[in-house]
């Protein structure tokens, strides 16, 4: 296709920290923690701005790591002039090499590696978010917080085991019922600890948390499985719902205790104030010092607003003034 792909809000809110220099560290400016298909990427931002995956585990430091990065950097120091051109002038695509080979040496021999190594922690830590791929996610998160980060993304893909000894996915096409029993307390447990985590370290008031699905789901239950003896969300589930569905957002500045928008009695549709997923990621812009009119370096020259919805002219339900005041907790329907 010749259309250009838009980035993730990550990959826009990297460039900018970046731009107006509120990040400096080490460490790649977006960190995306675990996999999943469809995850965001930079679009045609390229592959500077592209997220860093990383396991659920994190990475450990790795004894001797500083000394080989050195050796490698002086032997490339070596064969760096046979890449000058001609005139002495080193060519486009290997000065853009050298400058990310160079971002890469810092990330891999600093100390800033340390963020990224749960071995760091107390074990009771790893215990209050749960000894499960999310749990390790939020954690990993908060210590990207700490450090400065400016943007992450965690994905949820990994299945996790029940009671029962049976593994449950996040997608819960099928056993409803039992996904839920064993999907919500680990959900749960760890976005509270994150948030009570960054509360009492004093961060909770400088980052944004959004916990979004990729769609919704739908109200009834599937076919397959909509009529039995049993109740159906013993063995069915639910399928995709775009019409309507739930996010959460905290911290940053959106004001906690409050529910926005309204859908009916049977989740079937938004009744009352819709809100479109780029009116939730405009506000988190604006609260986060980006303004979603500003531009993003677009290959074809042409202007590249950071909000997408500005971009492709799409209809909006307006910005979360109604939460956006101290921060905390707030449930959003979009």
């Amino acid at each position: 296709s010749s259309k250009l792909v838009y980035p993730g809000v990550g990959g826009g809110v990297a460039l900018k920290k970046i731009e107006d220099g509120t990040y400096q560290g080490d460490l790649p400016p977006w960190i995306s923690i675990g996999r999943a298909m469809g995850s965001p990427n930079e679009g045609f931002l390229g592959p500077k701005w592209k997220p860093v995956n990383i396991s659920s585990r994190g990475r450990s430091r790795k004894a001797g790591v500083d000394q080989r990065m050195a050796d490698r950097r002086e032997l490339l120091a070596a064969i760096e002039p046979q890449m000058v051109g001609p005139h002495g002038i080193m060519p486009p695509a290997a000065e853009m090499t050298a400058s990310l080979r160079e971002e890469v040496f810092r990330a891999m021999s600093s100390e800033a590696q340390d963020v990224l190594d749960l071995g760091q922690e107390r074990p009771e830590a790893a215990e209050r978010y749960g000894d499960n791929d999310f749990g390790r996610s939020l954690l990993l998160a908060r210590r990207m917080v700490e450090y400065g980060v400016p943007a992450g993304s965690v994905l949820t893909s990994g299945n996790v085991v029940g009671k029962d000894g049976k593994r449950y996915g996040w997608d819960m096409h099928e056993q409803l019922n039992a996904s839920i029993a064993t999907l919500c307390p680990v959900l749960d447990q760890a976005l509270s600890a994150l948030l009570d985590d960054l509360y009492t370290r004093g961060l909770l008031d400088d980052t944004i948390i959004v916990l979004a699905p990729e769609n919704g789901k739908g109200p009834d239950f599937s076919s397959k499985w909509a009529k039995g003896g049993s109740h159906p969300g013993d063995k069915g589930g639910r399928q995709h719902w775009g019409n309507g569905y739930s996010c959460v957002v905290a911290g940053g500045g959106f004001q906690g205790g409050h529910a926005i928008g309204e859908m009916d009695d049977d989740g079937r549709t938004v009744v009352s104030r819709p809100i479109y997923p780029w009116d939730m990621w405009e506000s988190a812009y604006q609260l986060l010092g980006i303004d979603p009119n500003d531009t993003l370096p677009n290959p074809s020259g042409c202007v590249a607003p950071v909000s997408q919805a500005t971009a492709c002219s799409l209809p909006r339900g307006g910005i979360l003034t109604e939460i956006m005041g101290p921060g905390g907790t707030a449930l959003v329907t979009t």
